[in-house]
């Protein structure tokens, strides 16, 4: 994954995404992958305890100390894809000081379905 840093088009995108308690204790498993002509590179794969700010802060300082010359040498990429995590919220906005945030359709089109069934009368 270390080598995936050194690619020029890493610095443009980061799709990062976490699962909840992947086991007893609670664990997360945050995927960082960046998008090329053939899919998907992986950047980072962390295990946190959890999936609070804390948490991502200990796991993305790691990333930033273990990898000096993250997004081909520019410390973070220009626009980030994830979740609506209030905690990579946070997170992602100390990252770096001018990136831009998307979040994921998917998640924009189940709150637009639970909003609607709860406020549309059949």
């Amino acid at each position: 994954m270390q080598r995936a840093h050194g690619l020029p088009f890493v610095k443009d995108i980061a799709f990062v995404d976490s699962t909840a308690s992947c086991d007893a204790n609670g664990h997360s498993v945050t995927i960082m992958l960046t998008a090329c002509g053939i899919g998907a590179v992986p950047l980072a794969l962390m295990i946190t305890k959890g999936q609070s700010t804390e948490d991502y802060i200990a796991a993305f300082t790691l990333l930033k100390e273990s990898v000096p010359f993250a997004f081909s040498s520019q410390g973070y990429p220009k626009q980030f894809i994830t979740d609506d995590s209030e905690a990579k919220d946070k997170l992602l906005s100390m990252f770096g000081p001018h990136q831009n945030r998307f979040y994921v359709v998917s998640y924009c089109q189940s709150y637009g379905v639970g909003f609607l069934k709860k406020n549309m009368t059949f």
